[in-house]
């Protein structure tokens, strides 16, 4: 919706119709995103309120049924509640409801089940994905979590130093990395060392953001680091149907040979 513009063109007033209208979110901090002092049902009817002619009676109802769509039990009794009356996992249906409330073209879940167990995390992963694919939604997920990627995520952009580094269909990527930086980070996974080893780790450190190398931002952490990284690398197709791109060297230099 939005390509080809300078997003830094939008108005507050703007953002202010996009958000909750075209574009939902869904924080990885339930109880730190609902506002405390503001009843459960009320934050969720905000963006209906915001965005849609509803009234106020069609607003409740509208929060009960979205309430009701992702699972929570007994909508009526947790729209009249606090936050912090609520689960974690609760908390993080409500803020769900609230984002997919006005049928958004775009929904970013941002870490969404950091501080969720297991069996809650793929639950509220699954009604993710459920309620994007009944309202023909696009979903961009932030996450660290490597294997949650590979279960969840069609497409894979890894990104390092606020650049994307690698790109292309996740099954793709994850079988065959192409920059260290993912190899990395696949190797740290813990069903690739034998129980009772130590992790796998990256050695080094993240540069400081605010002065990186004029090179590859991850040549001092790269094992195969050459002169040639003292020139930064730009994102590059490495196939022929442009689906996989790396920012590195490497995959171009043995693709010369």
């Amino acid at each position: 919706a939005f390509a080809g513009q300078d997003l830094r063109q939008f108005d507050e007033r703007t953002w202010r119709k996009i958000r909750g209208a075209q574009i939902g979110f869904v924080m990885q901090d339930a109880l730190g995103s609902l506002d405390p002092l503001r009843l459960v049902g009320k934050e969720i009817a905000e963006p209906l309120q915001l965005h849609t002619d509803l009234d106020r009676a069609q607003r409740d109802a509208k929060v009960i049924e979205l309430l009701r769509a992702v699972g929570v039990p007994e909508p009526e009794l947790r729209a009249r509640q606090y936050p912090y009356q609520l689960s974690g996992g609760l908390r993080q249906r409500a803020l769900i409801a609230s984002a997919i409330a006005c049928n958004p073209r775009l929904l970013i879940a941002d870490e969404p089940t950091t501080a969720l167990d297991v069996t809650v995390q793929r639950q509220v992963l699954l009604l993710l994905r459920e309620k994007a694919r009944q309202k023909g939604t696009a979903i961009l997920l932030i996450t660290h979590d490597m294997a949650l990627v590979s279960q969840f995520c069609d497409r894979v952009y890894v990104m390092y130093t606020g650049a994307v580094v690698e790109q292309g269909l996740t099954a793709d990527v994850m079988s065959n990395p192409q920059h260290p930086y993912t190899r990395g980070l696949l190797s740290g996974l813990p069903e690739m060392v034998e129980p009772g080893q130590p992790l796998l780790t990256i050695p080094g450190q993240v540069p400081n953001l605010a002065r990186l190398p004029t090179g590859c931002t991850f040549a001092e952490r790269c094992v195969h680091a050459m002169p040639v990284c003292g020139e930064r690398p730009v994102l590059t197709a490495i196939n022929r149907d442009e689906q996989r791109k790396t920012a590195c060297w490497l995959p171009q230099q043995e693709l010369s040979q």
